[in-house]
């Protein structure tokens, strides 16, 4: 049985039982050096969970100091009995190489970052019992900093086919795209971390027949950051210069409606059975040999990967056997129970994750934890 702690972001009783195992509880701020000690307080009301989960992304909510919290909120259930699994959701082996994600000028403040990072990854190492990445090379980087003694397990994402929920051309109408365009859509927010600025540059080079899609938005994040608005602006005017028509930001779409779109790229065409073109350091990162990549960092080349995947047929047909090989491999009904077996059944200590009357209604369950 499973409690699912989440941001509290609705109205009403903060526990909800959506199925006979799970319940989810929505406890906290995410944004809020007060989120620490709600969590303490809830975990008391489930002292039978003896497993904790942690999913974590490195500085994607709250800024440093909510994420310097971390190692004593965690060393606190660690001296608890609790076992503790960490999912590392991304992993820089030099997080200097985020500078500009950052706003982090060159200097001392970068190389005290540099070093409060790895002595960040280190000390969680010795308050975690497991650690969880989605891909090998995240493993790689972890072993790099931690040393190979640590415990880290591969749960690759899944691929879970998505059913279309319009046509294309009702699609087209909604987001005022010409039907006779090609269109490029990309996912992510829009920021330097997922590229935005390079895919902007790319449009240049693509023939007026293309019509760019920016799905995703602002970075939520990043927001309300200096260096993040100054970035956003310099984007959207760098967006319609040369007599380049302007990419359509899809971000008046209600937030809750546009947040699944903010990441996973890759994850979100292949459901769709969307072809892709892709970065050599992403082909590196997920071990695949894509028949369509180009150097991350250099526009002309995306826009010559774009345009060769719709002019060329041999190209077409290779992107489309990779595209049904890679969702074969890592499709839904194969990896979560292999996820499930590994992560959760297999835990190191082998305890109960968590033991309640399943039998208790939810409102029984709402007076019993306050």
């Amino acid at each position: 049985k499973f409690v699912v702690m989440v941001p509290y972001e609705w109205s009403g009783s903060r526990v909800k039982q959506v199925s006979k195992n799970i319940l989810v509880v929505g406890v906290f701020e995410e944004h809020k050096l007060h989120l620490y000690p709600k969590i303490l307080t809830w975990l008391k009301k489930f002292a039978m969970a003896k497993h904790m989960v942690v999913h974590s992304e490195f500085c994607a909510s709250g800024g440093i100091y909510v994420r310097a919290m971390v190692i004593p909120f965690l060393a606190l259930i660690k001296a608890t009995g609790r076992e503790i699994t960490y999912y590392a959701h991304n992993v820089a082996s030099d997080i200097g190489e985020y500078q500009e994600h950052l706003g982090l000028p060159s200097g001392v403040r970068l190389d005290l970052t540099r070093f409060g990072y790895k002595s960040y990854l280190k000390m969680l190492s010795y308050v975690v019992d497991t650690f969880v990445v989605l891909e090998a090379s995240i493993k790689d980087r972890l072993v790099q900093v931690m040393g190979k003694k640590v415990r880290i397990l591969v749960a690759p994402h899944w691929i879970e086919t998505k059913k279309k929920i319009m046509s294309k051309l009702q699609a087209r109408k909604i987001l005022g795209l010409d039907l006779h365009k090609k269109v490029v859509v990309s996912f992510g927010f829009l920021s330097w971390y997922k590229g935005a600025d390079v895919v902007v540059e790319a449009a240049k080079y693509l023939p007026m027949s293309y019509t760019l899609v920016l799905a995703g938005g602002e970075a939520t994040s990043l927001k309300d950051k200096e260096h993040y608005i100054e970035y956003l602006n310099a984007l959207k005017a760098n967006a319609n210069v040369n007599g380049v028509e302007e990419p359509i930001i899809v971000e008046a779409v209600p937030n809750k409606a546009s947040r699944p779109f903010g990441r996973g790229g890759i994850q979100q065409a292949l459901q769709r059975n969307t072809p892709v073109v892709m970065s050599k350091a992403i082909q590196a990162g997920l071990g695949l040999n894509w028949p369509n990549s180009f150097d991350g960092n250099d526009p002309k080349r995306l826009a010559k990967a774009v345009d060769k995947y719709f002019e060329d047929r041999v190209t077409q047909k290779e992107v489309i056997v990779s595209m049904s090989e890679l969702t074969v491999s890592r499709r839904i009904s194969k990896l979560l129970p292999e996820h499930f077996e590994q992560v959760y059944v297999g835990s190191k200590s082998n305890k109960v994750m968590l033991e309640w009357n399943s039998g208790k209604s939810t409102q029984e369950i709402q007076a019993m934890v306050g």
